[in-house]
């Protein structure tokens, strides 16, 4: 987190006032007019996840999910997905648009990785990264200084309604009720979901039956004010070394749905070339709402 935090979109997740970043404090803070204060971590990032919001003492992805997870992309196996959506994003944005969050952002690779895309194409663009977990966000820090990282629920954003241009969210749950609020009228939510190949030779190594279904998240979005306007299929082979199906088993949930025999077996592997099958959606905001930016 740097010293050129937009106030007017940051939002106090008690009161809903402004806050303003105080990089005088020690530590450095966040604060609203109202007095709540939220301490900038050491690492960069703002925790405004508030206790009566979480599900358990450590919600999201556990420490050792994100490391694997960063060690995995680190090698570029991903890397055709985040390049095609990063296209993708860039030609459904409007030249204007300012105002962008990646809501479930993990630890942070497809967020840097976004960011630098959008500016080398003339987007001058406030990304804010959103994740539940701690543990994530602490290593996203690492990958950007110029991301305004945020612990917070996808669901209750932590910024201004009306305020966003555009939000990406990528292998997450859909939340319409909350990213209808805080995205302008008219505003893209764009999306990544897994086809029904994703990983396919993996999951027919772990599971004697292998199920297919495939999550739709138009009716869902329809039905919370979005209008699908764009949906593109993305498919591609890769292989993974057998140095690297640890971390793939550990970052996804087949590595605590699958047995134990069935992870060793996948562990013994020489290797796996697998397919990599997925979705990118563009749904556009229907719900009109006045920005309810308090100014005190």
């Amino acid at each position: 987190m740097n010293a050129t935090t937009p106030a007017h979109i940051l939002a106090c997740p008690v009161c809903d006032t402004s806050l303003i970043l105080d990089l005088d404090s020690q530590p450095r803070s966040c604060r609203c007019p109202q007095g709540h204060s939220f301490d900038v971590a050491r690492q960069g990032y703002i925790n405004l996840l508030l206790a009566q919001h979480k599900r358990s003492r450590a919600p999201g992805d556990s420490a050792d999910m994100v490391i694997a997870r960063r060690q995995f992309l680190a090698q570029g196996f991903y890397q055709p997905i985040s390049d095609a959506f990063n296209q993708f994003v860039v030609t459904s944005l409007p030249a204007n648009a300012g105002q962008l969050a990646d809501v479930g952002c993990g630890e942070g690779y497809y967020s840097d990785r976004l960011l630098r895309e959008l500016n080398n194409a003339g987007h001058a663009v406030n990304l804010y990264g959103v994740d539940i977990s701690r543990d994530a966000v602490r290593q996203a820090c690492q990958r950007n200084r110029d991301i305004y990282w945020l612990v917070a629920s996808g669901g209750r954003l932590p910024l201004h309604n009306g305020q966003l241009d555009a939000l990406v969210s990528l292998f997450t749950p859909v939340m319409p009720e909350g990213w209808r609020k805080t995205l302008k009228s008219g505003g893209s939510a764009l999306l990544v979901t897994s086809g029904a190949d994703h990983l396919i030779e993996l999951r027919q190594h772990l599971y004697s039956e292998v199920r297919n279904q495939v999550f739709d998240p138009i009716p869902q979005l329809e039905q919370g004010g979005f209008h699908c306007q764009q949906q593109h299929p993305f498919t591609c082979k890769i292989h993974i070394p057998q140095a690297a199906l640890g971390d793939l088993l550990t970052m996804t949930p087949h590595g605590w749905r699958a047995s134990a025999e069935a992870r060793d077996r996948v562990l013994s592997l020489p290797g796996l070339d697998v397919t990599l099958d997925v979705n990118f959606y563009h749904f556009v905001n229907q719900f009109s709402c006045t920005a309810d930016v308090r100014r005190q």
